[in-house]
């Protein structure tokens, strides 16, 4: 038979015994927690956005959605840190190219680019996220930017009457007119049919980088002029609004990179060679050389 020191005896040791398992165990936890910081921030990040939601009553529907929305863009995020840009002009070039592979080797329109230049558009490029359904822009809205798809695919939409136009897959960029400077309105609407990841480029930061590499001026007067899903869209634009609503039956054209061909009637198509463009200086083309001039005789 145990004494009544013993049981308190017992009763101690089992106390110190479960204070001491919750310790180590929190710390370790927290110790866990540390070595993935970024995931550690999602997770209080997410924690915020719930309580959020909860409190203004958002409809269930709209919560998924939203939560769905931030843990894809999580789950897929490409921006680089700001810190690359202190590195030396080498190792930031190769990290950037390395990282952004798929970007080069997708899309035709860095085919030409230099190494230096294509590093310096690629730290300014800015990740975006679109959901199902989602409007990246919608005609009519101001603009000064063009987009990179990188992955998923999007649907030109041309207006209610006419609906969905073409469809545009990986590989594919558009919005060079209003990044050039060429315009400054969206012509049609562009909506994501899946989660689509994008790079944006605006028309500051490629005046920027033009700045900062005069070589690469060429490239960009080609761009103005060079046929691309755009200029295609802009081309039938005018064909097709004065014609009537396409039948239910009629499906949108499926386009992948810059070459596309929209035409439904073999004997006009709409991608047929034109006559020569007039040259044309791109305005930001214009103000980057500007500023190197002004740069280089101030020096």
């Amino acid at each position: 038979m145990r004494t009544t020191p013993e049981l308190l005896f017992g009763i101690v040791m089992m106390a110190l015994g479960a204070s001491t398992f919750a310790v180590i165990v929190g710390n370790m936890a927290a110790l866990l927690g540390k070595l993935d910081i970024r995931a550690t921030a999602f997770k209080e990040r997410m924690e915020d956005l719930d309580d959020f939601m909860h409190q203004e009553n958002l409809p269930l529907d709209l919560r998924f959605r939203t939560r769905a929305f931030f843990e894809y863009g999580y789950n897929h995020s490409r921006d680089i840190p700001t810190s690359i840009g202190e590195l030396s002009t080498s190792l930031r070039t190769e990290v950037a190219l390395h990282l952004y592979s798929d970007l080069i080797t997708t899309v035709p329109f860095f085919k030409d680019c230099g190494k230096n230049f294509l590093t310096e558009v690629i730290l300014r490029l800015r990740g975006q996220t679109l959901s199902p359904g989602d409007y990246l822009y919608e005609a009519g809205e101001q603009g000064d930017s063009m987009f990179f798809l990188i992955k998923g695919s999007v649907e030109v939409v041309l207006d209610e009457t006419h609906g969905v136009f073409a469809e545009l897959r990986e590989g594919s960029y558009f919005g060079e007119n209003c990044v050039l400077g060429l315009s400054d309105q969206r012509p049609v609407s562009v909506r994501a049919m899946s989660w689509c990841n994008l790079f944006c480029l605006t028309q500051s930061a490629l005046e920027d980088c033009i700045a900062h590499h005069p070589e690469s001026h060429e490239h960009f007067r080609k761009l103005a002029i060079t046929q691309s899903a755009e200029k295609t869209m802009h081309k039938a634009l005018g064909r097709i609004q004065g014609l009537p609503p396409p039948s239910p039956g009629g499906s949108p054209v499926s386009v992948s990179g810059t070459p596309i061909n929209l035409t439904k009637n073999a004997s006009d198509p709409l991608d047929a060679p034109e006559p020569p463009e007039q040259f044309l200086e791109p305005p930001v083309v214009t103000r980057a050389l500007a500023r190197s001039k002004y740069s280089v005789s101030v020096s």
